[in-house]
């Protein structure tokens, strides 16, 4: 609608080259009643000289049809199951027990995460990549235990916490809460004989704290939050 136009023709002209172009719309710009007639200065490489240009003056027209279409394409699909018993699984319950297998597929999504370096690991017999695949269930299992444990009790104190972009929620992944608590430092002392004396644990912050007395129980215990 800023272009310049000429003549009212080349107006109309690309008018209906950009309303081809438009998938769900349409544009009024079918006549000359769409267009308009602006005084402007223009340069003909002597002197500057008053002229009257064209510009398209149009609007936004719904394409119903064009829409309920892809409404009706991108509304439905389908769900398929071998289990023709109803009483076995009933209609209502397909939906719901597909839409289960999300959070299946975010665990697996998980193990292939490059957190556990598993392509750096190269195992030959299937043996041992079976034990692999227990101990990354193993994994798993207690990553989601620790995450519905932390979000449980914040629920419970309604807290939050801050996520990556320090915006705070009360869903945060157990992945992005292991990594604010890096930093943490352990030291062990030793008596020359090599007996454990005692341990020191150092760098815990205020948002560290937070997360350990969320956790509660064993982790102020481990962390020796009074």
């Amino acid at each position: 609608m800023k272009e310049d136009f000429r003549c009212s023709k080349d107006a109309l002209k690309a008018g209906k080259k950009l309303s081809k172009k438009l998938k769900y719309f349409n544009l009024e710009c079918e006549d000359k009643k769409g267009m308009k007639k602006v005084k402007k200065e223009i340069d003909d490489g002597k002197k500057y000289k008053n002229t009257e240009v064209f510009r398209l003056d149009i609007k936004l027209i719904d394409d119903v049809q064009a829409q309920k279409q892809a409404q009706n394409k991108v509304g439905k699909f389908i769900v398929a199951t071998n289990i023709i018993d109803t009483n076995e699984l009933a209609d209502k319950d397909i939906l719901a027990n597909y839409k289960s297998l999300s959070g299946t597929e975010k665990g697996f999504k998980f193990l292939k995460d490059d957190s556990f370096h598993t392509s750096s690991v190269f195992l030959k017999t299937p043996g041992r990549i079976q034990a692999l695949m227990m101990v990354m269930a193993l994994c798993l299992m207690i990553y989601n235990i620790a995450e519905n444990r932390l979000r449980t009790n914040m629920m419970k104190v309604n807290e939050t916490l801050p996520n990556q972009v320090k915006k705070e929620v009360k869903n945060p992944s157990f992945k992005w809460i292991a990594q604010m608590m890096r930093g943490i430092m352990v030291t062990y002392c030793y008596n020359k004989a090599g007996n454990f004396l005692k341990s020191n644990i150092s760098n815990i912050s205020k948002i560290h704290k937070k997360v350990i007395n969320l956790f509660g129980g064993s982790a102020i215990k481990i962390y020796e939050i009074a």
